[in-house]
């Protein structure tokens, strides 16, 4: 909980997990073998050192390789973050309104901060993007500068965990379910919204690229398009897969691994929604994923039928509180 500019974190080393309550008034967090920044109040705990260190000394106005560059840059957050979410916003009110609110309220990719405040004093902002945390986030609200794939939370912390259009982003998305997972606590309930089923063929700006740019893979991708992206294409490519993965994941008869696919994001130029995809994320993969624990699935419906017929909807579940 967040208490009096303070909050609580779990941080891990090779000795073990521990957890520990951070002021936000201090500058640094030094723990064990290891020193994070914390930069206008916000806490870089990025598992990787030359990243933690690139985020405060480097120069985002300057064009720099790779992802942690592309989304800290200062110039460039209309393309790939969104200033309204209304619809998403009312859902999420209305969820909260339906579980008891006794722990803090995470947001795992923050973005410009649509959704900031949901949840009251208790709201969390975590994004990759430094940047995006302190430019958007307002102060008043814990801000945590980490991955979703690594969060530096203790276990059993939050009393709801929302995500809407950010875990695609996710390089390790199986984890990042994972650590959702664990740091929820019994009862609590989820709103994820990722960009369900990316497309490698996105990443690569084939919808907006002309046939000249594009090599043959591309052109004949690009050419079969009024087929990849109707409706009964995609039916008979995932239906009878999810199918099957439902019947063995039952027989199974335990918690089962997200099975995502990886894609190539383009950190360079950002060719469409979407194209700084890392995982595919099939929203049936995500009911399996937490049906298998426990959860009680309120969001694509409670059926089997209905999760393997989902498409573009958000996942909302209820961790069993047992």
């Amino acid at each position: 909980m967040i208490e009096s500019n303070s909050l609580k974190l779990r941080l891990t080393t090779p000795g073990g997990s521990h957890e520990l309550k951070l002021d936000l008034s201090e500058s640094r967090l030094c723990y064990a073998d290891r020193s994070y920044p914390i930069e206008n109040g916000i806490p870089v705990l990025l598992d990787d050192d030359n990243e933690v260190k690139n985020i405060v000394a480097a120069n985002w106005s300057e064009s720099q390789p790779g992802a942690l560059a592309f989304y800290n840059r200062s110039d460039d957050h209309d393309n790939y973050c969104r200033s309204e979410l209304n619809v998403e916003m009312e859902h999420l009110k209305e969820l909260l309104g339906t579980i008891s609110i006794d722990g803090p309220v995470l947001e795992i990719g923050s973005g410009k901060g649509p959704l900031q405040g949901i949840g009251g004093s208790r709201y969390v902002a975590l994004d990759y993007s430094f940047t995006a945390l302190s430019s958007f986030i307002d102060p008043r609200y814990g801000r945590v500068c980490a991955s979703a794939s690594s969060l530096p939370f203790p276990s059993d912390y939050f009393s709801c965990i929302f995500s809407v259009a950010a875990l695609e982003h996710v390089p390790e998305a199986a984890d990042a379910f994972e650590e959702i997972h664990r740091t929820l606590k019994p009862g609590g309930a989820i709103f994820l919204m990722p960009a369900w089923h990316c497309e490698q063929y996105n990443c690569e700006g084939i919808p907006v690229r002309s046939y000249s740019e594009l090599n043959m893979r591309q052109k004949l991708i690009k050419l079969l398009f009024p087929i990849l992206r109707s409706l009964p294409y995609k039916a008979i490519k995932s239906v009878p897969w999810r199918v099957l993965r439902r019947i063995s994941s039952g027989l199974i008869g335990k918690p089962t691994n997200l099975r995502f696919g990886r894609l190539k994001p383009d950190y360079e130029t950002f060719w469409i929604s979407d194209s700084d995809a890392a995982s595919r994320i099939d929203i049936h993969e995500a009911c399996i994923f937490f049906q298998s624990r426990g959860y009680e699935i309120k969001s694509p419906g409670s059926t089997s039928l209905s999760q393997v017929l989902a498409r573009h909807v958000p996942l909302i579940a209820v961790k069993s509180s047992r």
